[in-house]
C-alpha cells in the first residue's frame, strides 16, 4: 500500500507492507451423547445389558427353565 500526503514542504510518499493471515480453523467440539462422553455412555449401556442378561438367567434358573 502506498500512502501519499501533501504538506508545506511538498509531496511525501511512503510504502506500508500489510500482511494478512487467516486464523486456523477451530477444533471441532467433542461429541456428546445425552451430555456424556461416548465411552461413558456406551459403558453404561454395556452395564445395563449385563444386568439384564444376568437377571434373566437368574429368573430362568430359579423357575427351573435352565439346568
Amino acid at each position: 500500500m502506498t500512502i501519499k500526503a501533501t504538506a508545506e514542504t511538498g509531496l511525501h510518499t511512503t510504502t506500508v507492507n500489510v500482511h494478512v493471515t487467516g486464523l486456523p480453523p477451530a477444533a471441532p467440539a467433542p461429541s456428546k451423547i445425552l451430555g456424556l462422553a461416548p465411552a461413558i455412555f456406551y459403558g453404561i449401556i454395556a452395564g445395563i445389558i449385563v444386568v439384564v442378561v444376568a437377571g434373566t438367567a437368574l429368573v430362568l434358573r430359579l423357575r427351573g427353565d435352565l439346568d
